[in-house]
């Protein structure tokens, strides 16, 4: 999505049950804004992350 220049400029969220420290840094490494860890987390906390992006 970053290459796309229609798709560039939409932060992209990553809502995962993957938590290792390389699955994380490879998310952030393929542009992601945020990387969410399903287990740590409420819906409250994802709705919080996600309202900073809209």
């Amino acid at each position: 999505m970053k290459e796309n220049e229609k798709w560039k400029n939409i932060p992209v969220i990553i809502l995962s049950n993957l938590g290792q420290e390389s699955d994380i840094k490879k998310g952030k490494e393929m542009g992601a804004a945020e990387y969410i860890i399903k287990a740590d987390v409420d819906i409250e906390e994802i709705i919080k992350k996600s309202k900073k992006y809209m």
